[in-house]
Order: C-alpha cells, then structure tokens, then sequence
C-alpha cells in the first residue's frame, strides 16, 4: 500500500452508522471499507469512460473513413463487457 493521508469528510449521523455496522460486521475499518467501495466505484467510472471514449473514437473514424468494425471484434467487446459486469455483479454479492 502507498503512503495514507488523512481526509476530514462530513457524512450524516444515517450513513455513518450504516458505515460502522458494515465495517463491523466484516472486520474492517470504517476508513478500509470507504477506501474499498470509492476505490471499486472510481475503477467502474474509469472502465465507463474508455468504453465510452472507444466508442466515440470509432464513430469518428466510421464517419471519416466509412471503415467499420467486424461482427466479430464487436461480439468480442460485448463479451468482455458481459464478463466485467459479471465479475462485479458476483464481486458485490460475495461482500
């Protein structure tokens, strides 16, 4: 783990409770358990917005150019997509 700084964040009296029973229950700190779900939320945002950048890459290249891609190549992204939701969907459920 790289170094750790200190955030001073203010969260409602609800969710902070919501936060340490969580972290109770699954033997964590309340800072590990924050880290953990902002951490998986910021890796599907970043996964988001390459899809979403790809894409729009290809749209402007079709537009230019006319070149478009295989039916192949788009079942092979659609697969990996399906398996990235899967993996988080069975990753979610597991905690």
């Amino acid at each position: 783990m790289g170094q750790q700084r200190q955030l001073n964040v203010r969260i409602d009296t609800e969710f902070a409770d919501r936060l340490e029973m969580f972290a109770k229950k699954h033997h964590r700190t309340m800072g590990d358990v924050i880290e953990m779900f902002v951490s998986q939320g910021i890796e599907e945002v970043e996964t988001d917005e390459r899809f979403e950048a790809e894409s729009l890459d290809a749209w402007q290249k079709y537009v230019e150019t006319g070149e478009c891609v295989s039916l192949s190549q788009i079942e092979t992204r659609f697969k990996k997509a399906l398996s990235r939701a899967t993996e988080v969907a069975t990753k979610d459920k597991a905690d």
